[in-house]
């Protein structure tokens, strides 16, 4: 059975980003002035059923655009939507460790990125994207990030020399007039740089863990005494909530925490919890506890 597929924009429209796309494709064309090309390779990664590349390259007729997905129904789905599209529309895996079929490495001028950090974050997964996103760039080619995370966030991440990018700009994106919590971030693969997954991995768990624990934490004073609210009123004779109830009352949606992957992290939560399906407030709290 065919998956039926929306149209979707992650974070911002396709004109509350253009100006920064526009931005880059200055920036870039000033460094590799010398190396001018005819047309600049553009890849986006994790595309979705977004428009976006369709409108960039109707805006910018010289750039020559692949858009990548790792789900498939989303490819088919723009594939049929632009039938008469000059973009390529391609699946591919991010966090493959091997040259993906459908590209290749050293072979792009500019990554764009609407999401797809974000969503990998949630999974732990994002050492192995950016690893893939430096080999994918040329020398000097640009990574153009859209983000969720706040400028301070971005910065702590990418501002180390472990992942083989510079980082040239982070700040805050203006949405609907005015500034947002939300952030653009553009980072330049150094020629002379390499990446280093081991010392990346360990900072990218310092930066989660400082955020996390003391910049961001999901157990905060405030957050226990509602969670101790909620099971008086609403648990069982045993003490349970229903798990589905209970990670409503646990998790900000604005964290982009899945119950799929709440369900996931408790299946490796230790002990594992006393009754199937329900969970009580200490094992709430302890749970929150080790997510910090």
């Amino acid at each position: 059975m065919e998956t039926k597929v929306g149209s979707f924009e992650w974070i911002a429209s396709y004109e509350e980003i253009r100006e920064y796309f526009e931005w880059t494709l200055k920036y870039h064309r000033s460094v590799r002035r010398a190396q001018a090309t005819p047309s600049l390779q553009v890849l986006e990664i994790g595309c979705g059923t977004s428009g976006l590349s369709e409108k960039l390259s109707s805006d910018f007729p010289s750039l020559d655009i692949t858009c990548t997905d790792y789900d498939e129904a989303c490819v088919r789905h723009l594939r049929r939507q632009f039938p008469a599209s000059r973009n390529r529309y391609e699946v591919l895996d991010i966090l493959t460790e091997d040259e993906p079929a459908a590209v290749r490495f050293d072979s792009f001028d500019i990554i764009l990125d609407k999401g797809t950090y974000d969503a990998l974050l949630v999974e732990g997964s994002v050492a192995q994207m950016v690893e893939n996103v430096f080999r994918l760039l040329r020398a000097d080619g640009v990574y153009l990030l859209f983000s969720i995370h706040a400028v301070d966030f971005m910065k702590n991440y990418f501002g180390n020399p472990f992942s083989g990018l510079e980082l040239l700009l982070a700040e805050p994106m203006v949405l609907n007039g005015k500034a947002s919590h939300c952030s653009v971030t553009l980072l330049r693969r150094s020629p002379s740089a390499a990446f280093d997954r081991r010392r990346f991995a360990e900072l990218e768990s310092d930066t989660l863990d400082q955020h996390y624990q003391t910049e961001n934490p999901l157990l905060t004073p405030y957050m226990e005494m509602q969670l101790r609210t909620e099971f008086a009123s609403l648990s069982d004779a045993d003490g349970g909530l229903p798990l589905k109830r209970a990670f409503e009352a646990m998790f900000d949606p604005a964290l982009e925490y899945d119950f799929s992957l709440f369900l996931e992290d408790l299946g490796r939560f230790e002990p594992p919890l006393s009754r199937p399906g329900f969970i009580t407030l200490e094992e709430a709290l302890r749970f929150l506890q080790e997510m910090q």
